[in-house]
């Protein structure tokens, strides 16, 4: 046990208390849901969900266990008292009214700490139509969000296939083994909510839906092995950033081809509640820099043509203002000298956790200087624009399309296509006197990736950096290999367009991207259409 006195000596006649502090310091559990990429896990690749978009919040909880003795000790004043940390509780050894202090103030710090961003989310079918309009429920729930920290939500049904066999030949025999893959079905979601200095919430979110459409037996036709199965999932993902009043509804939507590749799907969030930051019962002001702190939102993993995610080396890391960073930037605005002798004559201001400061016993105008900059920050930043990409411009509306939304500095996404698997080729295992052949199982993809960045946004121009990948496959034929202990591979044309430029688009405006290749790999192509309007 550790004695910690605040102020010494202690008043004769001291009372003891403990004091529950576990709900101020212990981090928020968080447990990702949502899957951006393949649907289809294989035995060996159960990749993990977070990805660089939703990073973990961090390792502290509401307050650092420094900060809250700091807090403490300038509320008690000349009365001091003593701490001894108990675990989860700390043990207070001080006057009476030191004591009451302490108990006001924990109240009031397990109150704000209990403040939650209540949103009601609904997962919806796309319409026929055009406009985002949703059509019926495939699930709702309402998510009670920690400011900052990752709030989740899934409705899964994983279904497993034999997608393999791993062959061990020996002197003179081989077995195959099988290996079961997974199929991602069902509804996943990631969400981070940041209060603002105006009032609104920012959304960071990752969300997705797999479908299992059914299956095929394909039979190797080789020597030992037996008939693996040939998935057909559709797959509809989005990444997105808004930023949002009470009150206020966010949609995005992601439209596949049906029951070709899925239909996608329409997700609408609606903040019911968006909690205010209140003074605490001594003056203490808890300022939310989590916004500015946060690196999610900042960088979308790119995805290969199997829907892996690639190193991006071009990626630069995120930059970021973490609270001892903004309290820096407080300190050069109100003058170096003057924010030292402030703190040399009792008041604070120290960085309480991942995201917040703490300032307490400073001059009003001090407190509005600190919200002004944290205003002038976040106001450009929280500002974005709505995205809108259709694939097709025929008469009964794009054959693939997502709607998004993207704040300054931050990156948006949408997945949307078909993903199944092939069995390519063969690796031949060779014992002395054995001879097996191991298939090798790829993944395949036919469908468009899409990624876009928020350079800028001037005025209603916003300027974007966009990459937008294509691919369709054709009628798979089986095809002998004609090789002696070698079964069947299965061959399909492939066509492919990749587009990667840096735009400007305005209110009205639809430009066209490029050409895409059409569902089928038949030769023909498609436009592909991007437009956008702002969001403040």
């Amino acid at each position: 046990m550790v004695l910690l006195p605040f102020l010494l000596p202690l008043v004769p006649a001291a009372q003891v208390e403990v004091h529950e502090v576990a709900r101020l310091l212990r981090p928020t559990p968080e447990t990702p849901a949502s899957r951006y990429g393949s649907h289809i896990l294989t035995p060996e690749d159960e990749e993990e969900r977070t990805t660089a978009f939703l990073p973990p919040s961090g390792r502290l909880g509401f307050l650092s266990a420094d900060s809250l003795q700091q807090i403490l000790r300038r509320a008690a004043g000349e009365e001091g008292f003593a701490v001894d940390p108990l675990g989860e509780a700390w043990l207070l050894r001080g006057a009476s009214s030191a004591q009451a202090k302490a108990r006001d103030l924990l109240s009031a710090l397990r109150a704000a700490a209990s403040r939650r961003v209540e949103l009601e989310v609904s997962f919806l079918e796309t319409s026929a139509g055009k406009g985002g309009e949703g059509g019926k429920s495939l699930a709702s729930t309402r998510l009670d969000l920690v400011p900052g920290a990752l709030g989740s939500y899934e409705k899964r049904a994983d279904r497993t296939f034999l997608m393999d066999y791993d062959v061990e030949v020996a002197e003179r025999a081989s077995v195959a083994d099988p290996q079961f893959g997974t199929i991602l079905a069902g509804l996943g979601l990631d969400l981070r909510a940041h209060l603002l200095a105006d009032g609104r919430v920012h959304l960071t979110l990752l969300a997705d839906r797999g479908e299992a459409l059914g299956s095929a037996p394909f039979d190797t036709g080789a020597e030992g092995l037996g008939t693996l199965d040939i998935p057909r999932v559709g797959v509809a993902a989005i990444a997105s950033c808004a930023s949002i009043r009470e009150g206020e509804s966010a949609r995005f939507e992601v439209r596949g081809l049906g029951a070709e590749d899925g239909p996608g799907f329409v997700l609408s969030i609606r903040a019911k509640s968006v909690p205010r930051e209140e003074p605490l019962p001594d003056g203490t002001r808890l300022f939310s820099v989590g916004f500015l702190a946060d690196a999610g939102g900042r960088l979308l993993p790119r995805l290969d043509e199997r829907l892996r995610a690639v190193a991006d080396e071009e990626a630069p890391d995120p930059e970021t203002i973490p609270p001892s960073r903004f309290l820096e930037w407080l300190r050069e605005a109100l003058g170096p000298g003057r924010f030292d002798s402030l703190l040399g004559g009792g008041a604070l201001a120290v960085p309480c956790s991942d995201s917040r400061v703490a300032l307490s016993g400073l001059p009003e105008e001090v407190l509005a200087r600190a919200g002004e900059i944290r205003k002038s920050i976040e106001t450009p930043l929280a500002s974005g624009a709505s995205l809108l990409l259709e694939i097709g411009a025929g008469g009964e509306g794009p054959s693939r399309s997502a709607r998004l939304a993207v704040t300054v500095g931050r990156a948006c996404g949408a997945v949307v296509g078909l993903e199944s698997t092939r069995v390519a080729d063969y690796d031949v295992e060779i014992a002395q006197r054995s001879v097996a052949a191991d298939p090798v199982v790829v993944r395949e993809f036919d469908g468009i990736v899409f990624r876009a960045g928020l350079l800028a946004l001037e005025g209603d121009r916003a300027t974007l950096e966009v990459e937008l990948l294509a691919r369709a496959i054709g009628p798979r034929a089986r095809r002998a290999t004609g090789a002696r202990h070698l079964g069947d591979v299965e061959t399909a044309p492939v066509e492919r367009a990749q587009v990667r430029t840096i735009l400007s688009l305005g209110p009205g405006e639809r430009l066209l991207l490029g050409e895409v290749p059409a569902p089928g790999a038949d030769g023909s192509r498609l436009p592909a259409y991007l437009s956008a309007s702002p969001l403040r």
